[in-house]
């Protein structure tokens, strides 16, 4: 059986899941956000935790498929974000930085894309793509953006965001 974590970075908790690949969540749980020096601890934290649910349940590496990871800010196509509020973080190349701390391939995006795109793949949006959705699912905030395959970087999650999209 393969698996997969995904990981919602917030500004006071990040939350976790360890899933099946086929979507189905086996555990999820919480660990806090230390956000003290700009936020240094937080992917660490995050590597850690993982790797002791991998040990915890006696999984090994190759088992594991890779890391999602939402952030609430916006994020390139290469897994950097360049700044959040709410995490300290200036300059990070959270992609890079949780490969080099896990060893799995890591898989980085803005929260509430990440978020609309779970509900699309899984929950009431199922088989919906490139559809413009009102709000994500609570607890996030009233926003309006798209579903898009290359979205990353645009921040389009973020209240009052409306991005413009490119053709095909």
């Amino acid at each position: 059986m393969n698996y997969c974590f995904g990981v919602d970075i917030g500004g006071t908790t990040v939350k976790i899941g360890l899933f099946e690949e086929t979507g189905t969540i086996v555990e999820k749980w919480e660990i806090p956000t230390n956000t003290l020096a700009d936020g240094e601890a937080i992917l660490p934290d995050i590597a850690f935790s993982l790797k002791t649910k991998i040990e915890e349940r006696k999984l090994s590496e190759e088992d594991i498929l890779g890391i999602g990871v939402g952030v609430p800010a916006p994020v390139t196509a290469e897994g950097i974000v360049n700044g959040s509020a709410n995490l300290g973080w200036k300059y990070k190349e959270v992609k890079k930085e949780m490969e080099e701390l896990t060893g799995l391939k890591a898989y980085i995006g803005n929260d509430a894309n990440v978020a609309a795109l779970r509900w699309a793949g899984r929950g009431a949006g199922r088989g919906i793509w490139r559809t413009r959705l009102g709000a994500p699912p609570p607890p996030a905030s009233p926003s309006s953006f798209w579903l898009q395959p290359r979205g990353a970087g645009s921040g389009a999650g973020s209240s009052g965001c409306q991005p413009r999209l490119s053709p095909d």
